[in-house]
């Protein structure tokens, strides 16, 4: 992550930390918004070409970004000259020890690490890998990460890279979601501010949403310079068609191929 991205998140961060305090939220450190990007930045294609926007990450407490991940298990699955990933544990589903509680120091952290698996299955599906193995089928931890990193280096050599409509949590957990209101107030302070950087860094991407609510936020904010290309559900989202547009993105992910 450069200086000036680092300057906007900081901009965009200390913005959303007044909205936030101004509602009673607690807001995450800056210390997990910059963690949460050099692990986005690590992932990063030489030239992004498509983008994926979805909501946020998921907030990370204080307590839970002291975790971090134990190099012996991560090294021999990253190219031998490659730097490591970030190292502190967040709750973003480009850390490779969110999910995965064996990569973590301590091995076995009193945390719940779920991570979020049918998110996996969306990057599967646009970089069109195998079925990832998991957890719940009896996978092993080197077959479950060993899949992983294969895909995000797959996007990485397509193009394909992940943004987050907010460099705060709206999702946060025990507390449930941010409500509407604020969750817009959020999504513009990031396109106003991190995002429109981050996207007019790529040049001129395909732009697809995850989450309906997402994009009928940005349709409502109306932004001049905002474009989008398409958009899906969210995987979890319950009494809808979730192949919905599907088609129409695979399309746009084959020419990258």
């Amino acid at each position: 992550m450069n200086a000036d991205a680092l300057k906007q998140l900081r901009q965009t961060h200390a913005a959303g930390c007044q909205l936030l305090q101004r509602f009673n939220y607690k807001p995450e450190s800056i210390g997990v918004a910059i963690e949460v990007e050099k692990n986005r930045w690590y992932w990063k294609p030489e030239q992004p070409k498509l983008i994926l926007v979805a909501e946020s990450h998921v907030f990370t407490t204080e307590r839970e970004f002291k975790f971090q991940l134990d190099e012996s298990k991560i090294r021999p699955f990253i190219k031998s000259k490659a730097a490591l990933p970030p190292n502190h544990f967040t709750r973003f589903v480009y850390c490779l020890g969110y999910g995965e509680s064996e990569s973590l120091i301590p091995e076995v952290p009193q945390i719940s690490n779920m991570g979020t698996p049918t998110f996996w299955d969306i990057f599967g599906r646009v970089a069109f890998r195998c079925p990832q193995p998991r957890r719940d089928k009896g996978a092993n931890f080197k077959d479950r990460l060993r899949w992983k990193v294969d895909t995000l280096r797959e996007l990485y050599r397509m193009g394909i890279w992940l943004l987050d409509a907010s460099v705060h949590a709206i999702y946060r957990r025990n507390e449930a979601r941010l409500p509407i209101g604020i969750q817009e107030k959020l999504h513009k302070q990031w396109w106003t501010g991190y995002g429109k950087y981050l996207v007019a860094s790529c040049g001129s991407p395909k732009v697809w949403v995850i989450g309906r609510m997402v994009h009928n936020c940005f349709s409502k904010l109306n932004f001049n310079d905002w474009h989008c290309d398409g958009w899906i559900y969210q995987p979890n989202a319950t009494g809808f068609n979730l192949n919905h547009n599907w088609p129409r993105l695979l399309d746009d992910c084959g020419r990258l191929r």
